[in-house]
């Protein structure tokens, strides 16, 4: 994989935890339930593609609701 697949991974590492945060403690969401579900599935095949850039604090690796 290349040095791009690794800043997608962390974008929507970072973009998920911001959507997460503007949801849930702010109230206030920023993109639509399809589009948040979209980002996730995106990294999940991303990650799934490669082991290289795993991280067990991936949101990918949380259990729905936490």
């Amino acid at each position: 994989m290349s040095d791009n697949t690794e800043e997608t991974i962390k974008q929507l590492r970072a973009e998920y935890n911001q959507h997460n945060s503007n949801y849930y403690m702010l109230d206030k969401p920023t993109i639509s339930d399809l589009d948040f579900d979209l980002n996730l599935k995106e990294l999940e095949k991303l990650e799934d593609e490669t082991n290289t850039f795993s991280d067990p604090n991936s949101p990918t690796q949380r259990s729905v609701g936490e």
